[in-house]
């Protein structure tokens, strides 16, 4: 397909801006972070969040499999919030203010003189109120998708689930798991084990987050299904004046798959799809999970949910308790 001018130079500017940005951010004062499970649309929000700020997009720096700037190759690593850890500080001194460079990290940059950056991971949930502790200057941003759908993609995706990383950390089991064991090793399948990832994902900076915390708490689904409401909030939160044009603009990207979500579809489905597809194939992201996971298996991460006291952050109908998670 034949792309127009304008395209051209949109594909271009994007190449440039991968290899050739200058990163004028400065301290963490202008560092955004969005903090997520896996397969919870965080980059689908992070290329939101892109357009609104005109940031710099770090992805996914936690990543070590991919990428390693000095950390553990344990993910998610859990640290907690007042233990100093100086054999991490360096790295993730790097990460946040912007010293780093590479083909993983800016793959996704469309900034060439960015004044603000955005960093996006799904590996960081464990040690996020450490973060928040650390880089108080910085605004973070935590997404939460329903933990089936989002335990489906995971399977569905194969690869390491990290479960036996989350366990071999002795200070993540004695703070907060010990009593909790049997009902995890209980879990067998794929999906069950995505099941406790997700769970100890959330039940950890959930109990760790304190009312005057200065974080945003967004649903995916809420994202979704009040798309003005919540883009007014994160506007709102990054303290970003936005337009009717902007909205617009927005509300066409927020249909459209993320570039993650465009690869896992065509990956899954192990064909090419265009995004006018995707989208068709996606008009019930939210509840098609209810169509592919077994009784048996929705049982298991029920009652999972309920020895983490989680199984509340849902209502029946699948709408997230925001209220819930203000009292928490």
């Amino acid at each position: 397909m034949k792309l127009t001018n304008l395209e051209f130079l949109y594909k271009l500017n994007s190449r440039l801006a991968q290899k050739f940005f200058i990163d004028l951010a400065g301290d963490t004062k202008n560092t955004i972070f969005i903090s997520s499970s896996p397969r919870s649309g965080s980059t689908w929000l992070a290329e939101i969040i892109e357009y609104i700020t005109k940031s710099r997009f770090i992805f996914e720096p936690f990543h070590t499999g991919q990428v390693n700037f000095g950390l553990p190759n344990t993910r998610p690593l859990y640290l907690r919030p007042q233990s100093e850890y100086p054999q991490y500080k360096e790295a993730i001194e790097k990460i946040v203010n912007g010293k780093i460079k590479s083909q993983w990290t800016d793959t996704l940059n469309k900034q060439i003189l960015p004044k603000k950056r955005l960093i996006k991971a799904i590996h960081s949930n464990l040690m996020l109120k450490w973060l928040m502790v650390n880089y108080p200057d910085i605004k973070f941003i935590y997404l939460l998708r329903n933990p089936f759908s989002v335990s489906l993609s995971i399977a569905r995706m194969g690869g390491d689930i990290h479960l036996e990383d989350m366990l071999s950390q002795e200070t993540l089991v004695k703070d907060f798991l010990a009593d909790k064991i049997d009902i995890i090793n209980s879990a067998n399948t794929a999906f069950e084990k995505a099941m406790v990832r997700w769970t100890i994902e959330q039940f950890v900076p959930l109990s760790l987050f304190e009312n005057d915390d200065n974080i945003l708490i967004i649903f995916y689904e809420n994202l979704c299904l009040n798309t003005e409401k919540e883009i007014s909030k994160i506007s709102k939160f990054l303290q970003e004046d936005i337009d009717n044009t902007d909205v617009s603009s927005l509300k066409k990207m927020i249909k459209k798959p993320s570039a993650t979500a465009f690869l896992a579809i065509n990956k899954s489905l192990k064909t090419e799809v265009n995004k006018a597809e995707y989208d068709l194939k996606s008009k019930n992201k939210l509840t098609e999970w209810q169509n592919s996971v077994e009784q048996s298996q929705i049982d298991y991460g029920l009652k999972l949910l309920q020895a983490f006291n989680l199984d509340k952050l849902y209502n029946d109908d699948l709408i997230p308790n925001t209220a819930l998670i203000n009292k928490w």
